[in-house]
C-alpha cells in the first residue's frame, strides 16, 4: 500500500492526476504541483488526486459506510466537543463513552510504540558506534 511521501499522502511521488477545484475535471499532469490551468475551464486552482495504490480512499469509504467507521467518526467528534466545549458525561451514550475510552487507549499504545521504536533505534546506533 502507498504510504505517500515525506509529508504524507499529499506528497506521494506516484500521484499523477489533478482535479480542478472549480469544474471537477480530472487530468494527468507531468508535475502535479504545477499542472497548469484546467483544460476544461481554465481555472488554476486544483487538488492533487491520490495515487492508484493509496488506501485512504478505501479507509474513507469504510468510515462513511460501516457501523465501525461511523462510530469512529462520532467518537472523534465527541472528543473534539469534550475538549473544546463543556460536555457532561450524562450527555454521552455508553457506547460512545466506550469509544472515547478505546480511542484514548489506542493513542496511548501508539505513542508508546513510537517511544519504544525510537529507543530501539538509539540502542542500535549506540551498539554500532561501539562496534564500529
Amino acid at each position: 500500500m502507498c504510504e505517500g511521501g515525506a509529508k504524507g499522502p499529499d506528497d506521494c511521488p506516484q500521484a499523477s492526476e489533478v482535479r480542478c477545484s472549480k469544474c471537477g475535471c480530472t487530468w494527468e499532469a507531468t508535475d502535479v504541483y504545477r499542472p497548469g490551468k484546467c483544460p476544461e475551464c481554465g481555472c488554476d486552482v486544483f487538488h492533487i488526486n491520490r495515487c492508484a495504490n493509496c488506501g485512504l480512499d478505501e479507509l474513507e469509504n469504510a468510515r462513511a459506510t460501516s457501523a465501525a467507521g461511523r462510530m469512529l467518526n462520532r467518537t472523534l467528534e465527541l472528543e473534539f466537543m469534550a475538549r473544546e466545549f463543556r460536555l457532561g458525561w450524562d450527555e454521552i451514550p455508553a457506547d460512545e463513552a466506550l469509544g472515547l475510552r478505546l480511542l484514548k487507549e489506542e493513542r496511548g499504545r501508539h505513542q508508546q510504540d513510537k517511544i519504544d521504536e525510537a529507543e530501539r533505534e538509539r540502542s542500535a546506533a549506540r551498539s554500532r558506534d561501539r562496534n564500529g
